[in-house]
């Protein structure tokens, strides 16, 4: 299996987000060891948490059908309470996504319904979290291929009350001979 990773140099505001995403993601994981430096049990979520901050955590996209162009954009979400900091916590919600250009126009947007977030959470070491595939039909991939776009999310609650993501994922979508 061949692995392809892209880097970018960022600066910025973009670059400050990432470094608060990585010192967040560190932390997290610092209260996850106990003091005899085994990994401690996740602790049962309070009732009162609400989501204050979501963290995407975006792969390079993949090839999924084999033709050359990226299709498949798979994202990790992990959701936070500003006041419950023991480990990101789980959320009855759905999803919006925005793909993203350069200028910020819209490429792509997916809408994930609360059924499908829900069968798809696990827990992590940092807490509960959900891993979803978004799939980019095939006219379109080859339209947006070679070209830089970022991923932006949008948590829906129950209520109708939206918590955007903390920045988004960047990355070029790929095509054939580039």
């Amino acid at each position: 299996m061949n692995i392809h990773a892209q880097h970018h140099m960022v600066s910025g505001p973009v670059a400050a987000r990432r470094a608060l995403i990585c010192i967040a993601a560190c932390a997290l994981l610092g209260a996850c060891v106990s003091d005899d430096k085994k990994i401690a049990p996740l602790t049962d979520q309070p009732q009162w948490v609400r989501p204050t901050n979501v963290i995407l955590n975006v792969e390079q996209p993949e090839d999924r059908n084999s033709d050359g162009y990226d299709d498949t954009i798979f994202v990790t979400i992990y959701v936070f309470d500003a006041d419950f900091r023991a480990q990101s916590i789980k959320i009855d919600c759905s999803y919006d996504f925005s793909l993203v250009d350069s200028n910020g126009a819209p490429a792509m947007e997916w809408q994930v319904p609360r059924e499908v977030v829900n069968a798809a959470y696990r827990r992590e070491a940092p807490g509960p979290m959900v891993r979803l595939r978004l799939s980019i039909p095939q006219d379109r991939a080859i339209a947006l291929g070679g070209k830089p776009y970022t991923l932006l999310g949008r948590l829906i609650s129950p209520e109708g009350e939206a918590v955007e993501s903390s920045g988004g994922s960047s990355f070029t979508l790929r095509q054939k001979g580039r």
